[in-house]
């Protein structure tokens, strides 16, 4: 199944890219429908987590739309895939600074500086709970350990290190990886298995 093509959000922040079609000129109109479809995709990638209780998909992309718009300038982006991994990568952020927010609550509350009612909210195992992806017995991994595990992993292998940020942030299959990345399912499912591999290692056993 074709993965939708963002033509609002591509008009805003990529301009008139062949490779994304042609965008609607009129971004206030769209501005609705294309943020719906980043709020499907994010709802997509929680749906699985479980968590109670639970992290908005709509929070979520409120703050990963809001950071968007605020790097306009920036954004690298000019094909489909390009589009994907900024999204994914923003959610990444979103993630980890949730992560970091909950470690200091945890070391708060073993102080007894503040109440458990203080530290209610857990988002911040939405990263923890998606190790499951990779291999068991990896639960207890820090998040913030992942966070630096797969910055190693995509300064070695950039290529993989897309897909399991599609993957793993937005929540495409493979398939829908491949046709985004333009790569064969087959590789698509070798990237992921060595991803798997190295990773799993990496957490199992991190370096000093």
């Amino acid at each position: 199944m074709p993965v939708p093509i963002l033509s609002g959000v591509s008009t805003m922040f990529l301009g008139k890219s062949q490779t994304m079609g042609e965008g609607d000129e009129n971004n206030t109109e769209t501005f609705s429908s294309e943020y719906a479809q980043l709020r499907q995709l994010a709802a997509k990638y929680l749906a699985s987590e479980h968590l109670d209780p639970p992290l908005s998909p709509t929070s979520v992309v409120h703050e990963v739309w809001t950071r968007l718009q605020k790097a306009q300038s920036e954004l690298p982006a000019t094909t489909r895939e390009d589009l994907y991994l900024v999204f994914a990568r923003e959610i990444q952020r979103v993630l980890i600074e949730h992560a970091r927010v909950h470690r200091r609550r945890k070391m708060l509350l073993r102080s007894g500086l503040v109440d458990k009612q203080v530290i209610a909210d857990e988002p911040a195992l939405q990263l923890a709970q998606r190790l499951d992806a990779f291999a068991e017995g990896l639960q207890d991994v820090d998040p913030l350990d992942l966070e630096t595990a797969l910055t190693r992993f995509a300064a070695k292998y950039p290529d993989k290190a897309k897909l399991v940020q599609l993957r793993f942030f937005v929540g495409f299959s493979l398939p829908e990886c491949a046709e985004i990345m333009q790569i064969s399912v087959r590789t698509a499912d070798r990237y992921w298995s060595f991803a798997r591999a190295w990773l799993t290692r990496e957490l199992k056993h991190p370096k000093p």
